[in-house]
């Protein structure tokens, strides 16, 4: 019987590879799936995408946009980057998922029910993570992991830094989790 961070791995995998073989559908679902999450209404996602496909051909005005708003508006960007650092780590890490070409997107509340199902224990070394944790993909990005939800666990800081970027299984093997 595979404990449950094997079961997460295989799903992991699989759907790595499903994702792999299906990019177009996996993009139109991601689409979809925003839309429902966020509750944007259509027209405003299809303003969004002509955004999107201007950016392409040129960037240039957007990044001055961007400059020039962030220049005029820097005290109120940093104190909401302030008051949700749980918020703020589920950006970045998404635009690092982005620029790796990996999918999927998590939210804060996210991370606090991860919290909660794995009962603030590190599921490696079963310390408490009411002094800091880091969010962890199970399947790390650099190995074609999503930015899902379902990638992810939360994991104390050491334990977090010593798995690094390595295949869930060699990480647990090297542990001695699976003799």
């Amino acid at each position: 019987m595979k404990t449950e961070a094997e079961q997460r791995a295989s799903e992991t995998a699989r759907k790595a590879r499903w994702v792999a073989a299906n990019p177009d559908k996996k993009k139109a679902s991601d689409f979809r799936n925003n839309a429902k999450r966020n509750d944007t209404p259509p027209a405003v996602l299809a303003s969004n995408a002509r955004r999107a496909a201007l950016n392409v051909i040129d960037p240039e005005p957007l990044r001055k946009a961007n400059a020039a708003y962030y220049a005029a508006n820097k005290e109120k960007i940093m104190e909401k980057r302030r008051q949700d650092p749980v918020a703020r780590r589920a950006h970045d890490a998404k635009r690092r998922a982005t620029k790796l070409g990996a999918g999927g997107a998590y939210t804060s509340a996210d991370v606090q029910s991860l919290l909660r199902l794995q009962k603030s224990k590190c599921p490696v070394c079963r310390d408490s993570l009411r002094n800091g944790y880091h969010v962890d993909h199970v399947m790390a990005l650099a190995r074609g992991g999503s930015n899902d939800r379902l990638n992810l666990q939360l994991l104390c800081p050491s334990c977090n830094q010593s798995k690094g970027a390595k295949d869930p299984l060699v990480f647990a093997n090297q542990r001695g989790q699976l003799c």
